[in-house]
């Protein structure tokens, strides 16, 4: 993103149930930033990584992207 954005990112298993939320806050942009998140305690297995960007304040359509993790 360009600008400032309200960034949701959270974890899902392969049911599409809502695991963790790792980031829900306004993030300014563009910076690389880094999320970690402590797998311990949850079954091994796939699960979706999704991110949803919304610029603030432009009118701009969310960026959303959704990734697979191992």
């Amino acid at each position: 993103m360009k600008e400032q954005a309200n960034v949701h990112l959270a974890v899902f298993d392969i049911c599409g149930r809502l695991m963790s939320t790792l980031v829900d806050q306004v993030l300014d942009g563009p910076a690389r930033y880094r999320v970690r998140w402590d797998a311990r305690g949850q079954a091994s297995g796939v699960y979706l990584v999704r991110m949803i960007a919304q610029p603030s304040g432009s009118g701009a359509p969310p960026l959303v992207r959704t990734t697979r993790m191992m």
